[in-house]
Parts: structure tokens; C-alpha cells; sequence
């Protein structure tokens, strides 16, 4: 599957648009990150998981950079699918700026894609039309057995 999308810029592997570690505040302290995916909300990411049978669940960290300035915050969505049409939701949690990053682990098995979508709020309705920062957000890949 290779409709991934982000509504602004690209969508980038281990590093920020600035060139720098993907950071992120676990219990209360700024944590960086080697790896990651970062990308600007609104952003649609999909997965071919038919390679990755043998895993039951998808582990991440979803989270707001550090440097973000949403002040909408965003909606992170987790999603499952057998045939790439039909989705069935299986995770959402909202983050705010300066939030720490919340935890998920979405059971996988069976499952051939999997969507990872991240929802801006409707933030670029601001009244005042303030030039502002993009939210930035994070899935850290990790898989348990």
C-alpha cells in the first residue's frame, strides 16, 4: 500500500523537518528518539503488515514533539484492515502540546495493514490567522509477542 499522505511536507523516518531527534515527554521528561516516523497532522500512514505475520500486536508512543505549538492538540487513530478498504478502528487518543506521550498496544494478529492516522483538530480554522508551527507527532514501531 502506498497511499501515506501528510497534509503538509513529508512524512520522515528517525528524524524531525529541522533535522533532529524525534523528542517527546515520557513522565514528564523530554525522551528522544533514534527511531521513529514523524510527520505533520493532518497524516494518513499505511502498513503492510502480510510480512509480519508472526507479531501479535503493534507497540508505540504517540506523542507530540516537543517543539510542536498545536494548540489544538491532535487525535491520534490506529486502524486494522484485511483487504486495504474496510477499516475497523482500534485505538484513539487525544494529545495535547506539552502532554506526555501515551502508550498503545494495538492487537495486530490476523490483521494484513494497518493504518496509523493523525488528526489536527481543525486547527487551521484559527480566527486570528496566525502563521503557527505544525503539530508534529510520533510512532515508535516496537512489537511484542
Amino acid at each position: 500500500m502506498s497511499k501515506s499522505s501528510t497534509k503538509y511536507g513529508s512524512i520522515l523516518n528517525d528524524k524531525t523537518s529541522t533535522n533532529t531527534k524525534i523528542t517527546v515527554k515520557i513522565g514528564g521528561t523530554a525522551t528522544s528518539f533514534d527511531k521513529g516516523i514523524w510527520a505533520h497532522a493532518t497524516s494518513d500512514l499505511y502498513y503492510d503488515l502480510r510480512n509480519f505475520s508472526e507479531y501479535d500486536y503493534f507497540y508505540a508512543y504517540l506523542g507530540l514533539n516537543t517543539t510542536s505549538t498545536a494548540r489544538n492538540g491532535v487525535t491520534f487513530v490506529i486502524s486494522t484492515s484485511n483487504d486495504g478498504q474496510d477499516w475497523t478502528e482500534k485505538y484513539r487518543a487525544p494529545v495535547s502540546p506539552n502532554q506526555n506521550a501515551v502508550e498503545c498496544r494495538v492487537p495486530i494478529e490476523g490483521a494484513r495493514y494497518l493504518r496509523l492516522y493523525v488528526n489536527d483538530n481543525g486547527a487551521n480554522g484559527y480566527r486570528n490567522g496566525d502563521v503557527f508551527k505544525k503539530w508534529l507527532w510520533l510512532f515508535l514501531i516496537h512489537t511484542l509477542h
